[in-house]
C-alpha cells in the first residue's frame, strides 16, 4: 500500500508545482509498515546454534558460568517467544514453583502473560533455581540485578 500512497503523494506534487493546482495542507500521505516475513530456525539450525553456545570452559569457572548463561537464555527466549529483556528482568517471584510455567511482563502490549514451558525449559530453569535460588532475577548480572541486554 505504501506504493500507491507514494504514487499519490508524487501525482499531487506533480499537480501542485506543475500544473499550479492548490491542495490544501491538511491532506496528510501515512506510511504503513509493512508486515515482515517471519523465519523459524529448522531443527538443524536450532541444534547447530545451541551446539555453538554450548559452555566450552572448565566447569566452575566464571567463563564457564558465562557461557552457560548465554546458552540458558536462549533456550529460554527459543522456547517462549520473549523478548531478552523481558527475560532477563524475569524474577523468581514470576515462575511457578514447579518451574512449569513464568508470568511475565509483555512491554510491547504493556500486559502479564503466563506462558507454559517446555520440558527443556523446565530443566533449565529447575538447575538454575538449584544453583541460584537465592537470586532476584532468573537472568541476574554478577551484581545480583537485572542482566543488561545491551551487553
Amino acid at each position: 500500500i505504501n506504493r500507491e500512497i507514494n504514487l499519490l503523494r508524487r501525482l499531487v506534487n506533480v499537480a501542485r508545482k506543475e500544473w499550479g493546482v492548490r491542495v490544501p495542507h491538511e491532506i496528510a500521505f501515512p506510511r504503513y509498515r509493512e508486515g515482515t516475513k517471519t523465519r523459524h530456525l529448522s531443527a538443524a539450525e536450532e541444534a547447530a546454534l545451541l551446539a555453538a553456545l554450548a559452555p566450552s570452559s572448565k566447569r566452575g569457572s566464571a567463563r564457564y558460568q558465562q557461557q552457560q548463561d548465554n546458552l540458558d537464555l536462549t533456550i529460554m527466549l527459543l522456547d517462549t517467544g520473549c523478548r531478552a529483556g523481558e527475560l532477563c528482568a524475569l524474577p523468581w517471584q514470576c515462575v511457578a514453583p514447579n518451574n512449569d510455567a513464568i508470568f511475565a511482563y509483555r512491554s510491547k502490549a504493556d500486559n502479564w502473560t503466563s506462558l507454559i514451558l517446555p520440558a527443556r525449559s523446565q530443566e533449565v530453569l529447575a538447575r538454575r533455581r538449584k544453583e541460584r535460588g537465592n537470586a532476584v532475577f532468573v537472568f541476574s548480572s554478577s551484581s545480583g540485578s537485572a542482566r543488561r541486554t545491551d551487553a
